[in-house]
């Protein structure tokens, strides 16, 4: 006969079974993809830690240093596993875990996670007022993200704890074929040309995709089921007055402000390439730094990734504010936080670790090694002008930083941040305008099939 083992043993060895689809150990103890085991805390002299694998190697190192330093000095054995957020595979280990019952300690938790998963992570009510008190208030974005019901159930990640989502544009190109200087309208210094910026609109831009376009230089960002889809048609959709759902879980889909921006984007998306239709999360940065594209809308990781390989492109590459609509100029931020279960064996570490991470001398250093694409939570960390010399081009990732009129907003708000989330997974949005420009529904139709969607997400949102 087989050797019995006890429910919660099968429930371990379940989830190491679903953990080998997600994570690869790698010799550094980083996960990164596919692989054989999970850790978990068995005392409070352990700690084990998922979190996003950042664009910059040298923030992840850090980060591992910095931690190992504090376990050393505390008698705790500090593990960090890195996962990345290409694919699925983060999403898909964070339910493991929160069905299992067991896993990390500390768990990296994308933009709307931590409203899906809100019973099963302890309250940082203490942590979060601690660093209020000594930093300032945490940003509207961060706060709707994390606090949810009133109670914080997740912190600004110490790396990747935020990221916007500016337009990334070719100072060559829009000077050549677009005929406007965007250093000028978008300074790497306080003083901006009020004028200048007031054109920076959706009537100009459209005239600026054509003749980009027109030169084989066209402006792409994709229309499909993805998060950088969202990235840039959600605060472009605020720009006109449109939300797909208000602040009370009132759907608001139906309205002037949607059917002017969705016959705006029949316009936009004919100066950009047929394939946006079936681009993923890497296809728009492919595009930049292929040399053909002239813009698009993503956080500056595309900009890191020339620094390293594309030099020449890296060199032309300017960070600056969204177009302004008839209703003002939104950008999208994407909060990631990190979270504590509620199963963690090890709670105290995990909470005394977050607020020394969060701490300003750590978060100095940090901030410095992702390379300025990390943004501020807090207004002490923001006033800060870590983003002035960094280069190629100097003063690129000055504007990556609110300079001016925009206003951060997340996608999917202002509904509700569990409604939100689902209205994001779905991809109301950029579904509802392929249907438009591509799939050839009217815009009603588009609108009324959206409606339909949104129904079937508060519906869901009740039960």
């Amino acid at each position: 006969m087989g050797t019995r083992i006890s429910r919660r043993e099968a429930i371990a060895n379940l989830f190491k079974g679903a953990a080998r689809l997600f994570f690869k150990v790698g010799a550094a103890g980083a996960v990164l993809s596919g692989g054989p085991f999970v850790h978990t805390s068995h005392s409070a002299g352990r700690l084990v830690i998922t979190t996003w694998e950042h664009w910059s190697p040298a923030a992840n190192s850090l980060l591992q240093r910095l931690a190992r330093a504090w376990g050393r000095r505390n008698g705790v054995d500090v593990n960090i596993h890195l996962v990345s957020s290409l694919g699925s595979r983060e999403i898909q280990a964070i339910s493991a875990q929160q069905r299992a019952g067991i896993g990390f300690d500390i768990i990296s938790l994308p933009t709307w996670e931590t409203a899906l998963y809100e019973h099963s992570l302890e309250s940082l009510d203490n942590e979060a007022a601690f660093l209020a008190g000594k930093y300032g208030e945490f940003s509207p974005d961060v706060e709707y993200c994390f606090r949810i019901n009133k109670v914080w159930r997740a912190l600004p990640a110490p790396t990747g704890g935020n990221q916007g989502f500016p337009m990334v544009s070719r100072l060559d190109y829009f000077r050549e074929f677009a005929g406007i200087d965007l250093q000028q309208v978008f300074p790497p210094e306080k003083t901006r040309d009020r004028k200048l910026v007031a054109e920076w609109n959706h009537e100009n831009l459209l005239r600026y995709a054509g003749r980009l376009h027109k030169a084989g230089h066209s402006i792409a960002n994709p229309i499909a089921a993805t998060s950088d889809s969202q990235n840039w048609l959600a605060p472009l959709f605020m720009a006109f007055g449109s939300q797909p759902v208000g602040p009370r879980g009132d759907i608001m889909i139906d309205s002037a402000g949607t059917r002017q921006v969705l016959e705006y984007m029949k316009h936009l998306s004919a100066f950009m390439p047929g394939q946006i239709f079936g681009w993923d999360n890497a296809d728009n940065n492919r595009w930049l730094l292929s040399g053909t594209g002239s813009a698009i809308i993503n956080s500056p990781n595309a900009w890191s990734l020339a620094r390293r390989n594309k030099s020449a492109v890296a060199a032309q590459l300017w960070h600056h504010d969204m177009i302004r609509g008839p209703q003002g100029r939104f950008r999208a931020t994407r909060p990631r936080g990190w979270g504590i279960w509620k199963f963690s064996r090890s709670k105290q570490a995990s909470r005394d670790l977050l607020l020394h991470l969060l701490k300003h001398e750590q978060q100095d250093q940090l901030q410095a090694a992702s390379e300025g694409i990390d943004l501020p939570s807090q207004p002490f960390f923001a006033a800060r002008e870590a983003w002035a010399d960094i280069s190629p081009p100097r003063g690129s990732l000055y504007n990556y930083p609110l300079r001016g009129d925009e206003v951060f907003m997340v996608p999917g708000a202002p509904a509700p941040p569990a409604i939100a989330a689902r209205i994001a997974s779905r991809s109301v949005i950029p579904n509802m305008v392929a249907k438009v420009v591509r799939g050839g529904r009217s815009t009603a139709e588009a609108i009324a099939w959206a409606s339909g969607e949104l129904e079937k997400i508060l519906l869901e949102s009740e039960r």
